[in-house]
């Protein structure tokens, strides 16, 4: 069949809900796996990106034995790296012989923080395409279920939307640079009133509304702290001009108070400990 045809069947999940179908056909075979993206299954979605003239059978591909064992993940709460105090849970996946007992989900968890603990499992594809119809997605690591808007584009996902939302991404950069945690920025903004820590501008309570100053002197790279030379939230013209501007002062000239009060009192070291 040739890409530009269309042909798509409906047919019923095993929840009685509406399941489409893959459109690829060919001499002789038809394919009937379920819909990932316009309008084909995962495996003639890729054919489709390679740009093939006819689409060719999906290969059902096989585990070999000699790198799967018939042994199951032996990652539990009774683990010796799980998280203390956690409630019951196991995991019953297979396991690849070099990691140790553990599934791949659980082993990457060791490599990144020495520590195993229960994963949760992505959405029933047909609740993904349902979303999907209605131009919704669920972010991967909030957990809610948001329109396409506030997600960013990306060539590489399937509905073309990254798999973080906006809001998710913005908080995973601020943790990641300045570690800054949620609870922090938000204590921090309540602190000063949910103004400029130095001329006292009002803002939105937004994340990304505000700069976050810390000590170049502990940190000297732009955009990067420690956490603990942190000193407060600023508005944009104080941070980049302003306070950027009297700390290249000579200091005989540094005698601007209200400059003076911020640094001598950074509202950070009343509430970030």
């Amino acid at each position: 069949m040739l890409i530009g045809d269309e042909l798509t069947e409906l047919t019923v999940g095993r929840a009685g809900g509406v399941v489409k179908v893959c459109r690829a056909t060919g001499d002789g075979w038809k394919c009937d796996r379920k819909v990932i993206a316009k309008d084909l299954c995962n495996a003639h979605y890729q054919q489709h990106k390679r740009e093939v003239r006819e689409f060719k059978p999906a290969q059902v591909k096989r585990r070999s034995d000699k790198t799967y064992s018939k042994f199951r993940c032996e990652a539990s709460n009774q683990h010796p790296l799980a998280m203390p105090g956690a409630s019951v849970w196991d995991c019953d996946r297979e396991v690849r012989n070099t990691n140790k007992g553990l599934c791949d989900t659980h082993y990457m968890q060791t490599l990144a923080s020495s520590v195993v603990k229960p994963f949760k499992a992505k959405l029933p594809m047909e609740t993904i395409l349902a979303y999907r119809d209605q131009r919704l997605k669920q972010c991967c690591t909030c957990k809610q279920v948001k329109s396409f808007e506030e997600f960013y584009k990306s060539k590489t996902s399937a509905d073309s939307y990254r798999p973080q939302c906006v809001s998710c991404i913005k908080w995973i950069h601020i943790e990641g640079s300045f570690r800054l945690t949620q609870e922090g920025y938000w204590a921090l903004l309540d602190h000063q009133s949910q103004s400029c820590a130095i001329c006292k501008v009002k803002g939105l309570r937004e994340v990304g509304t505000w700069h976050i100053d810390h000590d170049h002197s502990c940190c000297p790279k732009q955009g990067r702290s420690c956490g603990k030379c942190i000193r407060g939230l600023l508005c944009s013209s104080c941070n980049a001009k302003g306070l950027s501007w009297y700390e290249n002062l000579p200091a005989d000239l540094r005698n601007i108070p209200i400059f003076e009060s911020y640094l001598s009192d950074p509202p950070a070291k009343k509430v970030l400990l």
